[in-house]
């Protein structure tokens, strides 16, 4: 799974004001739905996307999302707001000082500034300020891979109880640790005979003894962290630890599909259990104490399970304290909850036999809905009153109604389905999701709505694993395509549908594109377009012209994630016959990142790298591809003039990928007025131009401020008066223009 950029695909933005120059000023809001619909009779459906980690003190609960930022909740679980204060938003980890609730800790991975503010941020006040110390940017020539120096990636994080000033964080370059509650750091190396590598997980136990996996295995300190024990015997990679609460020297640790236990401080480890149904997300592990020498290990990958655990009177290494026959019952689907496992976080006021208090997963945050002990131990989740609005969109199409002001608006999203509203445009957006995981892209006139869905190839679906469904307006009698043209149907990164005009259709397969003059025909017809000359390694389509009326075809290819040089073809259709012809970039360029078309297809906006550098810019052609004009402006919008970086090292490119991505997200054209632009960049936010790209300006709220929390915008739709932002990780914002 990768991150998905569009290229403005058949999407319209429009400001309202045409003074030459200007941009009009927004009222924005986020209209993200807060529950699921389908929750009740299919729990892969959610409202929100996924949240990597949990905090927990008193009623107060902490959720530090995938993508989305910071949420917190002053009801247990119940309600999430978005801690704006917060500024990295691709977090990991959130911690709580268990002896005070108000001292907060949060790990967070690149943030795109060029004077970063990720990695480790703290508050003392309960989220509402937050320091980035200058201490905890690691000393240069410590780290393995050198980018992490300035672009930070941290992990776990690990309070010591003993010593309530005493922090332990992994990071991307060894361990950081602060022994005055996080006012100040300073970085070891567990492994000393190599540079710092990352430790993705820390457990801090029984007076000061320090537990670390990571990209060097396992390592041990029993004098808060001054000297280690490093044996090599636990294999490297991403990774969950866990220690008894009963013995310091068993201890647990997840990596990749093993599940391995350790009865003497990680000298030796036993043969590794294959774990069910492994996917290769992030694993997780702990134990929870019970009574009389028991206590449960928990510990996921897809789903989440429970086992019993017994300390033996007489401790042997030989005696496994986890006895494993069958994997039994899962804690996840089948209990209420979205698969995809995050983080687990049990009652804080108990020390024993303390109930599972709420889940995170790719659908969000999850609240046990059993509180006493025994039954709690096995959970009944149910999604919260109102989720972190954290959703990852993987596609956004819509159709406007004049009448009422209204708008059809339908998204899909990564593993939490589709939605759609009816009512999009005005008041409280109330949305129905009517299918579950990975939603790719959409399509949808005045009568017919088509969306591509994942995952079904499997025994009963051996060739196609993603399909293609079509419905009445508001989703209603869908049912899968009767027939499909040649090929299969790409997901993930791949724009694979879109309208024309009436019930007409292009979809794009690895045969090449394919358009339908009735989609509802029975059986349908598929003609092939510029067959002969139609690129081998197509992911997208997209469509210019006034209401697809009079329109022109391009294709993109390569992974369509604009992180990448990729080429765009555009369809000649005076040709006889059809074919398609490659746009070649400016001299300077070895290819486009995202774009967007506009108009009769003459004008392109588009981000393209540069040769040399790979440093992407803006630039735009008004006859097809011929002259291509720079736009300086918004390329320094799009740094804030030097605040971001144009294309970073190690920015978070996957779940737990650092391949680093330039900052053009999305761009788009009004195709009725040449005039009208927008671009919009991954951590620098949204800016428009309404004279041709000659100035530019931020996108900013009705008080003069940034829009907040709107960045990785990768997703763009508008009418006359309002436009729609889809982000990858914030949901969806609602804009209605005003006159400057």
């Amino acid at each position: 799974m990768r991150l998905i950029v569009t290229s403005g695909i058949s999407l319209i933005f429009v400001i309202s004001a045409h003074t030459q120059g200007s941009v009009a000023v927004p009222r924005i809001t986020d209209i993200s739905p807060d529950n699921s619909t389908l929750h009740a009779s299919d729990p892969d459906g959610s409202a929100a996307g996924r949240v990597n980690g949990l905090a927990v003190s008193g009623n107060v609960m902490y959720a530090s999302s995938e993508w989305g930022g910071l949420f917190k909740s002053l009801d247990r679980g119940q309600t999430w707001a978005h801690l704006d204060s917060h500024l990295p938003v691709a977090l990991w980890r959130v911690g709580v000082d268990p002896t005070n609730s108000n001292r907060i800790v949060t790990t967070s991975f690149y943030d795109g500034r060029a004077r970063s503010l990720s990695g480790i941020n703290v508050s003392a006040d309960g989220g509402a300020t937050w320091s980035h110390p200058a201490s905890v940017v690691p000393p240069l020539h410590f780290c393995r891979i050198p980018a992490f120096q300035q672009e930070l990636t941290a992990f776990g994080i690990a309070f010591e109880r003993e010593n309530r000033n005493n922090i332990y964080v992994g990071t991307s370059c060894g361990l950081a640790i602060s022994r005055d509650s996080g006012n100040t750091w300073s970085y070891v190396d567990p492994s000393p005979n190599d540079p710092a590598d990352g430790i993705w997980d820390v457990n801090v136990h029984d007076d000061g003894i320090v537990d670390v996996c990571g990209d060097d295995g396992h390592a041990r300190s029993r004098d808060r962290g001054k000297t280690w024990i490093v044996p090599r015997l636990l294999p490297s990679g991403r990774c969950s630890i866990a220690v008894s609460p009963y013995e310091p020297d068993v201890l647990f640790a997840v990596v990749g599909d093993k599940l391995y236990e350790s009865d003497d401080g990680g000298q030796h480890w036993g043969v590794g259990l294959s774990t069910p149904n492994y996917q290769g997300r992030i694993p997780f592990v702990t134990a929870n104490k019970r009574s009389g020498g028991d206590f449960d290990l928990w510990f996921g990958d897809v789903e989440l399970y429970r086992l019993a655990c017994k300390t033996p009177t007489v401790a042997k290494p030989t005696i496994r304290r986890c006895q494993i026959g069958t994997w039994g019952e899962t804690y996840t689907r089948n209990h209420g909850a979205h698969d995809d496992v995050g983080q687990l976080v049990f009652e804080p006021s108990a020390s024993v036999n303390a109930c599972p208090l709420a889940f995170s997963s790719d659908g969000g945050v999850y609240v046990n809905t059993l509180s006493m002990d025994p039954n709690c131990q096995s959970p009944i989740w149910d999604q919260p009153k109102a989720s972190p609005h954290s959703l990852w969109f993987f596609g956004m199409d819509g159709v406007s109604n004049a009448a009422g002001g209204t708008e059809d608006l339908y998204f899909g999203n990564q593993d939490s389905g589709a939605f759609y509203s009816r009512q999009a445009g005005s008041g409280v957006a109330k949305w129905t999701n009517f299918d579950c995981c990975d939603s790719f892209t959409r399509a949808s006139s005045a009568s017919t709505v088509v969306y591509n869905s994942c995952c079904y190839k499997d025994k009963n679906h051996p060739v196609r694993e993603n399909q293609l469904f079509l419905a009445d307006p508001g989703v209603k009698n869908p049912q899968q395509l009767g027939n499909y043209p040649l090929g299969l149907i790409p997901g993930w990164e791949a724009h694979a549908v879109e309208h024309i005009e009436g019930e007409s259709f292009l979809v794009l397969t690895t045969a090449g594109l394919f358009r339908t003059p009735n989609i509802r025909a029975k059986p349908v017809r598929w003609d092939r377009l510029g067959a002969a000359s139609s690129p081998t390694d197509a992911c997208g389509i997209t469509v210019s012209g006034a209401e697809h009326a009079l329109h022109s075809l391009f294709l993109q290819t390569g992974d369509c994630s604009g992180l990448t040089p990729s080429s765009i073809y555009r369809l000649d259709e005076q040709a006889n016959p059809a074919r398609w012809v490659k746009i070649q970039p400016p001299q300077s360029a070895s290819g486009f990142g995202v774009f967007a078309v506009g108009g009769s297809g003459t004008e392109i906006l588009a981000a393209v790298f540069d040769k040399d550098s790979n440093q992407p810019a803006i630039v735009l052609s008004r006859d097809g591809g011929r002259v291509w004009i720079p736009l300086h402006n918004v390329d320094s919008l799009l740094t804030a003039n030097g605040g971001f970086e144009y294309i970073n090292k190690k920015g978070p490119t996957d779940f737990t990928a650092f391949e680093g991505y330039p900052q053009p997200s999305s761009l788009a054209l009004d195709p009725t007025d040449p005039l009208l632009m927008i671009a919009a960049g991954v951590d620098s936010g949204v800016f428009a131009s309404s004279d041709g790209g000659t100035t530019w300006a931020a996108v900013k709220s009705s008080g003069g401020r940034l829009i907040p929390r709107v960045r990785q915008i990768r997703f763009l739709r508008g009418t006359a008066r309002i436009a729609y932002l889809g982000s990858q990780g914030a949901g969806i914002w609602r804009l209605s223009w005003k006159e400057p």
